[in-house]
C-alpha cells in the first residue's frame, strides 16, 4: 500500500483530530462541574435525610410523653379509687388489699411523674434546639438549592461548548475521511481497521518510539523502516510492534 505525500498529511490530520475528538469525548464524560454538581446533590440529599430523622425523633419523643401523661393519669385514677374504697369499705381483709395496692399505686405514680417530668423537660429542650436547627436548616437548603442550581448552568454552559468542540472536530473528520476516500481509499480503509483494532489507526515515531503502542523499535526495525524512506516508493510505513501507520 502505497501513499502520497498530501495522503500522508492528510491521514496526519485525521489522526490528530481523531486524538482530539476521544479528548473531548472524556471530557465530556468527566466534567469537574458535574462533579461539582453531584456533590452538592449529594450534600443536599444528606441534609433531607438528616432532616427526616430530626423529625421522626421529635415525634418519638412526643409520643412518649402521650404515653407517660396517661400512664400518669390512669395511675391518678387508680389512687383515686383506692382512697375512696378505703372510706367505703369496713372489711378488714379487703382493707388490707386496698392499701397495698394504694402503696404500689403511688410508688408507681412517683416514678411515672419523675420520668414524665425528665421527657417533657428533654422534649422542651430538643424542641428549642431542633426550632433553630430548622431555621438553620432552612437558611442551609435555600443556599445548596442556588448552588445547585449554578452548578447546573455551569454544567450546562461547560457540555455546550464541548458539544461544539465535538461537532467542529467531527466536521473536519468527515472532510479528512472525505479527501482520503477520493485519494486513496485503501489507506482510509487500512486506517480504520487499526482503529477498530487497536483503537489507533495511525500514529507518529517519535525518535525510536511507536506513539501507539509506546514501544521502541530494535535498530534492525529502524534500519528497515529508514530504508522505505529512502527508496522513495511511497510504501506505508508500519509499526513492527503493533502494525499501525507510522507517520515519520
Amino acid at each position: 500500500m502505497r501513499w502520497t505525500s498530501e495522503d500522508r498529511h492528510t491521514l496526519a490530520d485525521l489522526a490528530r483530530d481523531q486524538e482530539e475528538l476521544g479528548i473531548a469525548q472524556a471530557r465530556l464524560d468527566s466534567l469537574p462541574e458535574q462533579a461539582a454538581l453531584e456533590e452538592l446533590l449529594a450534600k443536599k440529599r444528606a441534609e433531607q435525610r438528616k432532616n427526616v430523622l430530626n423529625k421522626a425523633q421529635v415525634r418519638s419523643d412526643q409520643a412518649t410523653v402521650q404515653r407517660l401523661r396517661q400512664d400518669v393519669a390512669k395511675l391518678k385514677e387508680r389512687e383515686r379509687a383506692n382512697v375512696a374504697g378505703l372510706s367505703a369499705q369496713t372489711d378488714p381483709e379487703r382493707r388490707r388489699d386496698l392499701k397495698h395496692d394504694l402503696r404500689s399505686t403511688r410508688d408507681r405514680l412517683r416514678e411515672m411523674e419523675q420520668r414524665l417530668e425528665r421527657s417533657a423537660k428533654v422534649q422542651s429542650l430538643f424542641s428549642g434546639a431542633n426550632t433553630a436547627a430548622e431555621q438553620a436548616d432552612s437558611q442551609t437548603h435555600a443556599k445548596i438549592d442556588a448552588d445547585i442550581a449554578a452548578a447546573r448552568t455551569d454544567v450546562e454552559r461547560a457540555t455546550s461548548a464541548l458539544q461544539a468542540d465535538i461537532s467542529a472536530i467531527q466536521a473536519r473528520l468527515a472532510q479528512r475521511r472525505t479527501a482520503l476516500e477520493d485519494t486513496n481509499p485503501g489507506l482510509l480503509q487500512a486506517y480504520d481497521q487499526q482503529m477498530s483494532e487497536h483503537g489507533v489507526g495511525a500514529a507518529e515515531l517519535q525518535g525510536r518510539t511507536c506513539q501507539a503502542c509506546f514501544m521502541e523499535l530494535d535498530p534492525l526495525s529502524m534500519k528497515e523502516l529508514d530504508a522505505l524512506a529512502d527508496s522513495g516508493s511511497g510504501e506505508v510505513p508500519r509499526c513492527p510492534e503493533c502494525n499501525v501507520l507510522l507517520l515519520r
